[in-house]
This record gives C-alpha cells, sequence and structure tokens, in this order.
C-alpha cells in the first residue's frame, strides 16, 4: 500500500500490481548502492557520484515521509544502502515491506 501511494516520485520504485503479500516492481539493471561500494565488481566511486547517491538517498527517505505534502506520515523501518536500486540514472528507494503508516 505504500509503494502505491509513492509510486508516482522519481525517487521511489513504481509498482506495477500487487495481490496480499505479493507485488511486481519496476527492474532494476543497475543493482543498488551496495553493491555499487562494497561488491566484488565495485569500481571506484568518484566525488561525484558519491554526490549523486547522496543526494538521490535525501530525495528518497523525503519524498517517503513527506507524500501528503504536510507530515512525516510513513517510516520506511528498513533504510540500508542496499535498499537504493539504480533505474534510468537515479537510485530509487524500494522494499516497504517493513513501513510503518501514521
Amino acid at each position: 500500500m505504500t509503494t502505491e501511494r509513492l509510486t508516482s516520485n522519481d525517487h521511489i520504485v513504481d509498482i506495477h500490481a500487487y495481490c496480499a503479500y505479493s507485488g511486481a516492481f519496476q527492474y532494476s539493471k543497475g543493482g543498488d548502492i551496495e553493491s555499487k561500494i562494497y561488491g566484488k565488481t565495485r569500481k571506484n566511486v568518484t566525488p561525484l557520484e558519491a554526490l549523486r547517491m547522496a543526494r538521490d538517498v535525501a530525495s528518497g527517505i523525503a519524498a517517503a515521509h513527506s507524500f501528503d505534502g504536510k507530515y512525516a506520515t510513513v517510516a520506511h523501518a528498513d533504510v540500508t544502502v542496499g535498499q537504493f536500486i539504480l533505474i534510468n540514472g537515479i537510485y530509487r528507494l524500494n522494499d516497504f515491506n517493513r513501513s510503518r503508516c501514521e
């Protein structure tokens, strides 16, 4: 339900369908931030790439916490670098299965 409410945001993974405990989400060919920084095939991250990652992380968390425009109504409850996946050049926040709504 949380992902459905946030799916129109560029910094949140889109959901295409869901039923009970299953969902169909956007696919990422680009991997996540964790594998980019710590993975076996890691590459040196330039300062500009690190800044872009930080911007995308901050934007994703801000979007999740303020989707109603006024108050923090959603807490992701499981934010890690592995939760941000690269889709179309933007790291998007993923996996809201532990989120809490107020």
